[in-house]
């Protein structure tokens, strides 16, 4: 009789044991929060960790587990670099002014971690350049001569063959003059000025033809170039403020990711006034500051107050046909940022050379529509040789 209750005794052990270890395996995932080892962005909520995958609502009801410096002030790992991972070159977007576009909603956007360090605020395309926020001249990537980068059509004029810009920069520039030219059928835009690294800057302050000192000026940025006006044909300078031709830029240049450096009306916050004087952001931040009246001092306050954080992203469809969507994260005083980047969409990162970085994401590719005023006559300057 022992025996017997011996053997019922050991069946239960065992039956409730099977069932103790299939309850522990039902109980979901392990989650992880560590950059490169996440899928997705991992979140606490009530003390528990939880997965959250992003639907594309620009607000979500969340509370991110490193708010809000999304920090990690330890020294390892830092990564130095600007960020182009997921291979855009472009940035911007709006919700609040000139036709924000948030009715067809993306699929889905998840969430990683990628580590950037205080070097890292001089990287990038949206850095301001001033004597207060020197430029550091840590960029990588390449710059090309405009003389031997020239577009389709001689659409521009160069003072000297080897003024320099960066190559989307420069990109961006023969697309915008490509398609002036086949509007207008103008040719008396010059460049006259571009590039200018420390020693080149520092010359001309030693010699009094400028106020600005080496590092702190826009030239340094690698975007900037000025145009003016020249007649090739009668070596005579072209008044190109009065011309009806070069207008057709002050309303396009933001469609191709340039912005008027320093206008006149924004002469008290930037400092300086140069009518000609043009920047490549990207897209779609020019169009933004353009829809919105803002210069580049404007925008970064409007980003860093505004648009701070994930859940306070905008998203603006462009003239370029994309649809884009930018955050603003704070970077902590020293340390390691653990900065949050979309796992499943292209995106670029850039410093703004202050406080922060600002992150840019292709939520939906598209086509730029064909230009509006048709082509120039048959008979306009043939500038192609």
């Amino acid at each position: 009789m022992n025996k017997k209750w011996t053997k019922l005794i050991a069946l239960a052990t065992v039956i409730l044991v099977s069932v103790m270890m299939l309850a522990s395996c039902q109980t979901g995932k392990t989650y992880v929060d560590e950059p490169g080892n996440a899928d997705v962005v991992s979140v606490k909520q009530k003390n528990q960790i939880q997965e959250v995958e992003y639907t594309g609502d620009p607000k979500p009801n969340i509370e991110y587990t490193d708010d809000p410096a999304y920090a990690d002030t330890s020294t390892n790992g830092g990564s130095t670099g600007g960020d182009t991972t997921g291979g855009d070159t472009t940035g911007g977007g709006n919700t609040t002014g000139g036709n924000a576009d948030t009715t067809d909603k993306p699929e889905e956007v998840t969430y990683t971690f990628i580590n950037k360090d205080r070097d890292a605020l001089q990287l990038g395309l949206l850095q301001l350049i001033n004597e207060q926020y020197l430029y550091g001249f840590k960029e990588e990537g390449i710059r090309v001569t405009l003389g031997e980068h020239r577009p389709t059509y001689k659409s521009y004029q160069l003072s000297k063959w080897g003024h320099e810009l960066k190559l989307d920069a420069a990109n961006a520039l023969n697309q915008m003059m490509d398609d002036f030219y086949l509007v207008t059928g103008y040719t008396y835009l010059n460049i006259n000025k571009a590039y200018y690294d420390f020693d080149s800057q520092k010359a001309l302050f030693d010699k009094g033809q400028t106020d600005t000192p080496a590092g702190a000026s826009d030239w340094h940025s690698g975007a900037t170039f000025r145009f003016t006006g020249y007649n090739q044909e009668t070596g005579k300078t072209v008044n190109i403020t009065n011309a009806e031709e070069p207008q057709w830029l002050k309303t396009h240049a933001h469609e191709y990711g340039f912005i008027f450096r320093a206008p006149s009306n924004k002469n008290s916050i930037v400092g300086y006034t140069e009518p000609w004087q043009l920047r490549y952001v990207g897209m779609p931040h020019a169009e933004y500051m353009y829809k919105n009246n803002l210069c580049l001092e404007e925008y970064l306050t409007k980003l860093s107050t505004d648009f701070a954080g994930m859940s306070n992203a905008y998203t603006l469809k462009c003239a370029d046909g994309n649809t884009y969507m930018v955050y603003y994260i704070e970077a902590p005083d020293e340390g390691t940022l653990r900065l949050p980047v979309p796992g499943n969409r292209s995106y670029t990162v850039s410093g703004d050379n202050m406080n922060g970085f600002i992150v840019t994401v292709t939520l939906e590719t598209g086509t730029r529509p064909p230009l509006e005023t048709p082509a120039p006559e048959t008979n306009a300057p043939d500038i192609t040789e």
